[in-house]
């Protein structure tokens, strides 16, 4: 699933459900509540795809990319002004993901689809 931002900013530029680890927080338990916060869907499973370091605005950070499965219904937080399931890497080819493209369209084979 792939969010759309809010921010004046980043106008236009799709996004990845995501955010900064909480003290103490493990990268799976951050996965896990971001989501949750960003979308209200709950992980189920979840592997790590990639880490990549990225200049994100002002800040280079390392980031890391998950493969996920998740259930519920999407209600997008104030973050994001909708949401768009891909489930065609030819769908992603299409939208501005800024940075996140380069990691999501080398290694899509097949996209997991939203849930039912």
């Amino acid at each position: 699933m792939t969010c759309a931002k809010c921010q004046s900013n980043h106008h236009g530029w799709w996004d990845l459900p995501g955010g900064h680890l909480q003290e103490g927080e493990s990268p799976d338990d951050g996965l896990r509540r971001e989501v949750k916060e960003e979308t209200g869907l709950s992980v189920t499973k979840a592997k790590q795809r990639d880490v990549r370091i990225l200049k994100l605005g002002k800040e280079t950070k390392p980031v890391i990319f998950y493969d996920a499965e998740a259930e519920g219904k999407v209600s997008c937080s104030d973050e994001h002004n909708g949401y768009l399931w891909a489930d065609d890497p030819g769908e992603l080819e299409k939208l501005d993901l800024g940075v996140f493209k380069a990691v999501l369209l080398p290694a899509t084979g097949t996209l997991i689809p939203g849930p039912k």
